[in-house]
């Protein structure tokens, strides 16, 4: 009897590794969605950061624009690029949108120094009863 050499994988075999690796895969595609959300929001930290800086840096050289004492004023993000303390508009890096359009810094202020810079984007309320600085 002639004895054939085995030239290949069965089915079955096959159909063990294409398991295995669908199994990786979803194992690590999770993992690296978790990541990349995780990455959108410390970029979002640092867009929020970098707003309040550039609304204090704002209050600091508009001392007399500044509200009075018990009192607030807000600046809207386009203020802050069109003056400058901002260089262009601001993607919002979670959900990929401009945030120019609703986006408005809270200043309270006692003494001509500022207290406070407030900005909450997802609460619209946050500036009412306060005027605009411009």
């Amino acid at each position: 009897m002639i004895r054939l050499k085995k030239l290949g994988f069965t089915l079955v075999e096959l159909l063990a590794v294409i398991v295995i690796l669908a199994a990786l895969a979803l194992l690590t595609s999770t993992s690296i969605i978790k990541l990349l959300k995780g990455s959108k929001d410390d970029i979002y930290e640092v867009q929020v950061n970098l707003i309040i800086d550039a609304a204090r840096a704002w209050a600091n050289d508009n001392l007399n624009l500044l509200p009075d004492v018990d009192t607030c004023k807000y600046l809207t993000l386009d203020d802050l690029v069109n003056f400058g303390y901002l260089n262009s508009d601001i993607i919002d890096s979670r959900t990929n949108e401009n945030m120019n359009d609703e986006l408005k810094i809270k200043i309270t202020s006692s003494n001509n120094k500022y207290n406070k810079i407030i900005t909450d984007f997802e609460a619209t309320d946050i500036v009412e009863g306060c005027t605009s600085v411009y």
